[in-house]
């Protein structure tokens, strides 16, 4: 599809990242050591997702990126884009969106998601250098979305930017909540605690005492991390979803697909009683 402005700008639809080079996607993102640097909007992220199974298939996570070239051919936007069946592995909870939809007697399903999938993590969604080749994105993924008879079109964890640019073009800006830890400078985490009052210092310096008693912790990252380590985080990953009623999105072959090509990005932490894995937890890297 054509679309014009200043500029003529051609879009198409990718299946998969793989329909494109790793090296020209990842030529529109930051530099992997900028401190704007997003691991999950990576090639080597997105094609790990896809390759495993996580997405596609009979998942409900059908790939539809859009990719912008200008009117010389040279590579200037992509987007992340999924055809959904569902509302599952977006963490905004929309289903009372599509039951109020049922009650109208209209269909909620499919729709257009803008999102990294199973990843509720700002970051950019619109990838393009120029706010004129953001705005090309979303009128093709608009384009899309009225072509194909979707419900509507959702861009989920977006950054701030992209959000002026997504309100200039009539979406509607919804807002939600979540809490993050911010590093104000800590030089360790003693002057973290020397911040806090001192009944909360008193009371994380018992409930760390406690558990860290017996208990060994490894920081593991790049060719530190092994094959087993990956299969002992799976068995936690797929045990701490069955207890909490969730599900697996992720893949046994998606932690081998990312040890691959990305594993200079992850911390992978693993805590151990007399040298028996015991918990795990998986970090991506930025670059800051």
């Amino acid at each position: 599809m054509n679309i014009s402005g200043s500029q003529v700008f051609s879009a198409r639809i990718l299946s998969a990242v793989a329909d494109v080079k790793r090296k020209n996607w990842n030529a529109l993102l930051p530099a992997r050591t900028a401190p704007n640097y997003h691991p999950f909007t990576d090639w080597t992220f997105l094609n790990a997702l896809e390759t495993s199974g996580c997405v596609g298939g009979l998942s409900g996570w059908t790939p539809a990126h859009i990719w912008l070239e200008d009117n010389t051919g040279a590579s200037v936007g992509a987007m992340p884009l999924y055809i959904k069946n569902h509302s599952m592995g977006e963490y905004v909870f929309d289903q009372g969106w599509a039951d109020g939809a049922a009650a109208a007697g209209l269909s909620y399903y499919p729709k257009l998601q803008c999102a990294i999938p199973f990843t509720p993590t700002q970051g950019p969604r619109l990838i393009a250098h120029s706010a004129e080749a953001k705005r090309a994105l979303v009128q093709a993924a608009q384009n899309l979305c009225a072509e194909t008879g979707m419900s509507g079109l959702h861009i989920t964890f977006c950054q701030e930017d992209d959000q002026r640019i997504l309100q200039a073009s009539g979406f509607l800006h919804r807002t939600d909540r979540q809490f993050h830890f911010i590093n104000r400078r800590y030089q360790d985490f003693g002057d973290f605690l020397n911040r806090l009052t001192a009944r909360k210092r008193k009371k994380i310096k018992s409930e760390r005492k406690s558990a860290q008693e017996n208990v060994t912790i490894r920081r593991l990252s790049g060719d530190d991390i092994k094959p087993v380590h990956w299969d002992v985080f799976y068995q936690f990953y797929s045990d701490t979803a069955l207890r909490k009623w969730g599900r697996t999105y992720l893949t046994r072959e998606f932690f081998d697909a990312l040890h691959a090509d990305f594993r200079d990005h992850i911390l992978l932490v693993m805590a151990y009683e007399d040298d028996s894995p015991i918990a795990g937890a998986l970090n991506f890297i930025g670059g800051d």
